[in-house]
C-alpha cells in the first residue's frame, strides 16, 4: 500500500492506492473532533461526503497518515482526544516527535534501531533539562609559554602543544559519537596561529596567522585533517595557503569561517578586513575593509553574506566562481549590499545603537552517528547596544537562519529592482523581518553583567557573562526551535536568567527602545557556572575569557598571567559528557561515570 500526501491551509487530503480499486479520503480536524469524508470507486459501496470516525480506520494506516503531518501538527492532534494521544506513543510517531523536540534529525548512516533511537533522545532530553550546573573549583593549568588555546571554530576543540597543534573531538555517548583525534606538526614554518576552524566532515582545517619569516603578512593554510603536518594540504584545496601583507606593526585574524566551499576571514591591521574565497577555486570572490565600524560577518547561504555595521545589518549577494584582484579592484568588486535590515527604532533622537557581536554556525554531519542536528533550524545571533549621554543598553537578538532568509524573499519580491535606484540599496525596516520572527532579549543591570562572549551551533546559542569577579562565569545555553518550549527550561535556570535578561515574551524593559517587544520564538535555556575562587591566586590574574560551542556542548577557556607565568585551564560542559583539562590528559566522564581517559 503506498500513501502520500499533499496539503492545503486547513485540510490534508491523503490518497489510498490499492491494487483493484483507489479511495480519497479528506482529513479535518478541529479542537473537537476529527472526521474523514471518504470518496472512493463505486466499487466501495461509500456515499460521497459521509462522514467516519478516524479512529476506525486500520492502525496502518493511521500511523501513515499521521506521519505525513509536521510534529507540531501532531501534538495538536494528540490534544483532541486520548485515542490519538496513545496513538502517538507509536514508536514511529514517538521518534519523530523526539527529534524535533530535541532539533535533530535522523542521521543517513544511523546506527540504532527505533526503539533504541526513542530511548537514545530521551536520554539526550534528560541530560539537557537535569545535567547539574558544573563548577570546576580546581583548574589544572600549564606554568609555560608552550602550551595554550587558539581561537577556534567548528567541531573540534583547539590546542597548541610546544610546535604541535592538536585537535580533539569529544565523544557523546548518547549520540554514539566517538573521539577523535588529529596532530599537526607545526614545526616546518614559523606561523604564529590566531585562529582555527575545523570542518570535519571535509576534511579541512584553516589555520591563519603571522609568519614569523616574514612578519609583514599574514597567511591562512588550508590542511588535511588525514595530514600530520603544516604541509599536509588538502587534496581539494586549490592554493595551498591565503596570504596578505599586513598594514601595521601587529595584525591577529579575528574570525575564520568556513560554509562549504567558501572561507570567511576577517582580521585586524589598521582596519577591519574582510574578504571571502572559494578554497577549491582559490580564488577571492569578496572583499571588504572598514575604518569607521567593526566588522561582523556570518554566512546565511552559499551566495548570501551578512555584514553587520552601526545602526544596520547589510546582506551581500556572492558569487562563488567570482574572482577579485585584491590588488588592482574595480568598482565592480565594491558592490552595493542588496538589502539593509534596519535595528529596532529607538525612542529618542540623540540616542545610537552599534552592533558589537554577530554569529552563525550551522552544523556538519558527522557521518557514523545516531542522530545529527537538523542543519535548517540554524539561527543567527547578534548583541548590540543602544546607547545615550546618560544611559547604554544591551541586547541579544536571535532569528532564524531560514525565516530571514524567507523575509528577504518577500520583501525583495515586494520591491522589483526598477523601484530602488542604483547603488542605493532597500531598506526594510525593522517591523518587516526582526520584530514578529525573533527573540529579542534586554540584558539587565548593564553594569553588573558585562557579556564577554557569543556563539552558536546550529539551534544553539550561547552567551557568556560575568558580573565583575573574572574568575566566575555565567554562561547562559539556549535553544531556539518550534518545539524548544520554556517549560522544559529548570526553574532555577528560569529565576538565575530573569536577573540577567528580561526572557518575557512581551518585553517592555528596554527603555531605549521605541516600541515594546514581542517575542515569538520558543526557546528553552540552562545555566551554567564556572568558577575559580577556591584558588585565590589564579582568580586574581584571570585576564581573558574565551568560549566556543560544539555539536553537544560547550568549550570555555580562562587564561591568567602571573609574573612571567602564563596558565590556562579548559572546562568543556557537555550536555551527556563533562571534560577537564589536566596539562595534556583529558579526561571525559559522562552523567553517572567516567568513560574514558584519553592522552593527546
Amino acid at each position: 500500500m503506498e500513501v502520500s500526501s499533499s496539503a492545503t491551509t486547513g485540510h490534508e487530503y491523503y490518497s489510498r492506492c490499492f491494487p483493484s480499486e483507489v479511495a480519497l479520503g479528506l482529513l479535518t480536524y478541529d479542537h473537537t473532533a476529527i472526521t474523514v469524508s471518504v470518496y472512493s470507486a463505486p466499487t466501495l459501496l461509500v456515499q460521497e461526503g459521509k462522514k467516519m470516525n478516524l479512529l476506525r480506520l486500520p492502525h496502518e494506516l493511521l500511523v501513515c497518515i499521521l506521519l505525513s503531518l509536521d510534529p507540531s501538527d501532531l501534538l495538536a492532534c494528540g490534544l483532541v482526544c486520548r485515542g490519538l494521544n496513545g496513538i502517538l506513543g507509536t514508536p514511529a510517531l514517538k521518534h519523530k516527535i523526539l527529534l524535533a523536540k530535541t532539533g535533530m534529525r535522523q542521521a543517513t548512516t544511523g546506527k540504532l534501531s527505533l526503539l533504541d533511537g526513542i530511548k537514545a533522545l530521551e536520554e539526550y532530553q534528560i541530560a539537557w533539562r537535569s545535567l547539574p550546573p558544573t563548577t570546576d573549583s580546581s583548574p589544572h593549568t600549564a606554568q609555560h609559554d608552550s602550551l595554550r588555546y587558539p581561537r577556534f571554530a567548528g567541531d573540534a576543540l583547539a590546542l597548541l602543544s610546544g610546535a604541535t597543534l592538536r585537535l580533539f573531538r569529544p565523544s557523546c555517548s548518547i549520540r554514539r559519537v566517538q573521539p577523535q583525534t588529529w596532530s599537526i606538526d607545526l614545526s616546518v614554518a614559523q606561523l604564529e596561529i590566531h585562529y582555527c576552524a575545523v570542518d570535519s566532515s571535509q576534511g579541512l582545517v584553516a589555520i591563519s596567522g603571522v609568519d614569523l619569516s616574514s612578519p609583514e603578512s599574514m597567511q591562512c593554510h588550508l590542511i588535511s585533517l588525514s595530514g600530520t603536518s603544516l604541509r599536509s594540504y588538502h587534496p581539494q584545496a586549490a592554493v595551498h595557503a591565503f596570504t596578505t601583507p599586513t598594514y601595521a606593526a601587529y595584525a591577529y585574524s579575528r574570525k575564520i569561517a568556513v560554509y562549504g566551499d567558501l572561507v570567511g576571514w576577517m582580521w585586524r591591521d589598521r582596519l577591519d578586513r574582510l574578504r571571502v574565497y572559494n578554497w577549491k577555486t582559490g580564488a577571492l570572490i569578496w572583499q571588504c575593509h572598514s575604518t569607521s565600524y567593526t566588522v561582523c560577518f556570518a554566512f546565511l547561504d552559499e551566495t548570501r553574506l551578512l555584514v553587520a555595521c552601526e545602526k544596520a545589518l547589510r546582506i551581500y549577494v556572492i558569487d562563488p566562481h567570482a574572482r577579485v584582484d585584491p590588488w588592482h579592484p574595480t568598482p565592480t568588486d565594491y558592490s552595493p549590499p542588496i538589502c539593509m535590515l534596519e535595528l529596532p527604532p529607538l525612542s529618542s533622537t540623540d540616542a545610537s545603537s552599534d552592533t558589537m557581536m554577530l554569529e552563525s554556525q550551522r552544523p556538519v554531519a558527522n557521518g557514523d552517528v545516531a542522530f545529527e542536528r537538523e542543519a535548517s533550524l540554524t539561527v543567527l545571533a547578534m548583541l548590540f547596544l543602544a546607547h545615550t549621554a546618560s544611559s547604554i543598553e544591551r541586547y541579544l537578538f536571535v532569528i532564524p537562519v531560514a525565516t530571514l532568509l524567507g523575509c528577504l524573499s518577500s520583501n525583495l519580491d515586494k520591491n522589483t529592482p526598477h523601484a530602488v535606484p542604483p547603488y542605493s540599496p532597500l531598506s526594510i525596516p525593522w517591523d518587516s523581518w526582526g520584530a514578529s520572527c525573533g527573540c529579542l532579549f534586554p540584558i539587565l543591570k548593564v553594569y553588573d553583567y558585562m557579556p564577554v562572549g557569543l556563539s552558536v551551533m546550529g539551534s544553539t546559542c550561547a552567551i557568556m557573562a560575568t558580573s565583575g569577579d573574572l574568575a566566575t562565569l555565567d554562561a547562559f545555553v539556549f535553544d531556539f526551535h518550534a518545539l524548544a518550549h520554556p517549560e522544559s527550561t529548570a526553574n532555577d535556570d528560569r529565576e538565575i536568567l530573569a536577573h540577567f535578561m528580561d526572557g518575557s515574551r512581551v518585553v517592555r524593559s528596554a527603555k531605549l527602545l521605541r516600541d515594546p517587544i514581542r517575542n515569538t520564538l520558543p526557546y528553552r535555556v540552562v545555566h551554567k557556572t564556572i568558577a575559580y575562587n577556591d584558588d585565590p591566586d589564579f582568580a586574581a590574574a584571570v585576564t581573558s575569557h574565551s568560549f566556543t560551542l560544539l555539536e553537544d556542548g560547550l568549550a570555555v577557556v580562562v587564561c591568567v598571567s602571573i609574573g612571567d607565568e602564563y596558565m590556562c585551564s579548559m572546562t568543556l560542559l557537555y550536555q551527556s559528557t563533562t571534560m577537564e583539562k589536566d596539562m595534556w590528559r583529558l579526561r571525559l566522564f559522562a552523567v553517572d561515570k567516567p568513560i574514558q581517559n584519553k592522552s593527546i
